[in-house]
């Protein structure tokens, strides 16, 4: 399934009404800059718009096409090198939960606190367990709804203070 970006807010697989964090209803852009997110998408299109979307935050973006690249690419980064790592579940050479069991299980300093996302379409509530269950911290469902993502990314950084889109006329 392609990634999109909806405005509204869905909920997860179970119809829960619990946001992440709290949602915002204007058209403020968060400010994480200073962090580094491993953005982990075999889908080109998908990884361009989640690109995207991380930059207007000010996020440093790195990426990775599949769980065998990203799993290389955390051993190779120093502890704390990566803020957060989001995650994509079916892909290619090793899935999304096999890449988060073998980061948890790994012997890198920071492998146990690293935050992982998963980023799936599969969003009813066993997908959402399966993900918990893998070692990841919370589940983000496609299509990602732009404020459930920033609600997100704010529950796992520090600063998210908000900022006008440019687009508004704001300075």
């Amino acid at each position: 399934m392609l990634l999109s970006v909806t405005g509204n807010r869905t909920t997860s697989g179970d119809n829960s009404d619990e946001a992440p964090a709290e949602l915002h209803s204007d058209n403020s852009i968060p400010d994480f800059s200073g962090h580094r997110v491993l953005l982990v998408e075999d889908n080109l299109i998908n990884s361009e718009i989640a690109q995207e979307m991380l930059r207007q935050t000010g996020i440093e973006v790195e990426t990775a096409e599949d769980g065998e690249m990203a799993l290389k690419k955390f051993m190779q980064a120093g502890p704390g090198y990566y803020d957060l790592i989001l995650m994509d579940v079916q892909m290619p050479r090793m899935d999304g939960y096999t890449c988060a069991k073998a980061i948890r299980s790994s012997s890198q300093a920071d492998a146990a606190v690293i935050s992982i996302v998963a980023m799936t379409a599969n969003a009813f509530s066993e997908d959402i367990s399966k993900a918990l269950a893998g070692g990841m911290n919370d589940h983000l469902a496609k299509p990602i709804v732009l404020q459930v993502f920033y609600a997100t990314l704010r529950n796992f950084l520090k600063g998210g203070e908000e900022v006008a889109e440019k687009q508004n006329g704001a300075d």
